[in-house]
């Protein structure tokens, strides 16, 4: 005669797996998570392009001052190009 597991045993032993509604509350979870995060994410990034770019502007204006102090108070003239030309050379 085989001997069978208690009812209790049987059930447990069945349940290997996750539920569909489990799953799908489980990503639903995650969506909501999701779409609170992610902005924040994006406005971070964004914010700190803009600190990099307020550096690099400031980095420049500071540039073209010391340049007018050492040249008798005359500014850079011509292109953008030319400028930072003029600009690098005088910085070896």
């Amino acid at each position: 005669m085989q001997r069978t597991k208690p009812l209790r045993k049987q059930i447990e032993t069945k349940r290997a797996a996750f539920t569909l509604l489990e799953v799908l509350l489980v990503l639903a979870i995650l969506g909501v998570i999701a779409v609170m995060v992610v902005p924040n994410l994006l406005g971070q990034q964004q914010e700190a392009m803009i600190r990099t770019t307020r550096g690099s502007i400031k980095g420049f204006e500071d540039a073209v001052k010391f340049y007018a102090v050492n040249h008798d108070g005359v500014y850079p003239q011509g292109s953008t190009e030319e400028v930072v030309e003029l600009l690098m050379m005088n910085v070896d």
